[in-house]
């Protein structure tokens, strides 16, 4: 059986005094740190963002671009077709370290070098399992930290049901280009069952196809949705998503952090911000001279429901005290 170990909460602070200042490279060959971003240039710029909480936590750890490290960066502007011929650029340059994040990327890393040391973080459960079978000790050159999808998922059927006890019928919004949802809906079908759920799948591939996804939901009879957490397919800050289960009155939940402060309404998820921050301190430790079988996998325990009461609201749904007792953050 896979050992497993867990992350809690994250906090750079102690750390800086138990570890060497990362400046302390720029009186010597600076490392090389290769970015691999199936987003948009502006995500580095965007807080709320992986990408923007990794490289805020890199300035923490006391590295700065050309001064203490040299970073390239490859952008796949939610293109994730691009993603194999990014990640062989990087390779090619020789970096110390390529850091990544999603399924897509994490794949596409994992795929161009068996060598260099690849840190991915957030990457679905499901996705690292594929590239590292023993959790507690990576045999290969990847590591990093997970978030969770099918569980998560599960979950999310489990509160819609809890708000809706009548619901029949929910819509799965999938990306059928991320590895992370290729079984779905088919591997959520047992606790949908369970609940006595039909589930019906419909593909969007980036955001621009969310608006046929939902009218092909919409049109088959579905009463609640439940959209996977995929960078490319949602986005940042969720406007389209949050438009659209508005337009159509669908109560709407994903395991994407923030959905439900972005206005949809209910969030069932992990803390990315914080996996990304601790892969740039797996990515300190790598530089450090630590090699990827010395930082064993991490998964989340953490997992924080957020209900948006206003969407509620403008939805119809008459949200039961159960579930307003349970949830960690009431949205008024």
């Amino acid at each position: 059986m896979r050992r497993r170990t867990f992350l809690s909460a994250i906090s750079f602070s102690p750390w800086l005094n138990l570890f060497a200042c990362a400046g302390a490279h720029s009186a010597q060959r600076r490392p090389k740190l290769a970015v691999l971003a199936p987003s948009a240039p502006a995500q580095a710029t965007t807080p709320g963002s992986s990408i923007y909480a990794f490289l805020s936590a890199l300035t923490e750890l006391g590295y700065i671009d050309r001064q203490s490290i040299s970073i390239e960066f490859r952008f796949a502007d939610n293109r994730l077709e691009r993603l194999p011929a990014l990640a062989a650029e990087l390779i090619a340059a020789q970096p110390d370290v390529l850091w990544t994040w999603t399924s897509a990327a994490a794949v596409a890393a994992a795929a161009a070098t068996k060598t260099i040391p690849i840190v991915i973080a957030p990457v679905s459960e499901v996705t690292m399992s594929g590239l590292v079978p023993d959790f507690a000790r990576p045999s290969g050159n990847v590591t990093g930290l997970t978030n969770v999808s099918l569980a998560l998922d599960e979950k999310g059927l489990e509160l819609l049901k809890e708000a809706l006890p009548r619901l029949t019928r929910i819509g799965v919004v999938i990306n059928p280009l991320s590895a992370a949802w290729k079984n779905y809906p088919e591997v959520l079908r047992k606790r949908a069952q369970e609940l006595s759920l039909e589930l019906i799948g419909s593909d969007a591939r980036n955001i621009s196809e969310l608006d046929q996804a939902f009218a092909s939901l919409a049109a088959s009879g579905v009463e609640a949705l439940l959209i996977v957490n995929d960078n490319n397919l949602l986005g940042l800050p969720f406007t389209r998503a949050v438009e659209l289960a508005t337009d159509y009155r669908l109560p709407t939940v994903s395991a994407a952090p923030h959905f439900a402060r972005a206005g949809g309404f209910l969030s069932i998820s992990t803390n990315d911000i914080a996996i990304a921050r601790a892969g740039a301190f797996y990515v300190h430790r790598i530089i450090q001279g630590a090699r990827p079988n010395d930082l064993p996998i991490q998964l989340p325990i953490e997992f924080p429901i957020i209900l948006n009461l206003k969407a509620a609201k403008s939805l119809g749904v008459d949200v039961p005290t159960s579930l307003l007792v349970r949830a960690d953050e009431v949205l008024e």
